[in-house]
């Protein structure tokens, strides 16, 4: 069954704000256990952005050249995470 496109457009906006969010939400918490504990969280979401992308691409939503290209950004956008989640990770480890 297809998605109808106004809803999958509306499904990866979601997904990519809710990235932005739980990091945000995170760093408010003022604890780097709860901080970690939201950027794992905004990864997941992450994840679910890149698996609406590519069945995006994969339906024809995307052309293909965008679709490599919007995938690119969305790696970087993942590498920036995973260097977040490990630079708290070592403080923590360094207190206890």
């Amino acid at each position: 069954m297809l998605i109808p496109r106004p809803l999958d457009q509306a499904c990866r906006r979601g997904a990519r704000q809710q990235v932005q969010s739980q990091i945000a939400e995170g760093h408010k918490r003022g604890s780097a256990a709860e901080y970690i504990r939201f950027l794992g969280i905004a990864a997941g979401s992450a994840g679910e952005w890149e698996t609406q992308l590519l069945i995006a691409g994969r339906l024809g939503y995307l052309k293909q050249g965008i679709a490599e290209g919007v995938l690119a950004l969305h790696a970087e956008v993942e590498r920036m995470l995973d260097a977040l989640i490990q630079n708290p990770k070592a403080k923590i480890s360094a207190e206890h």
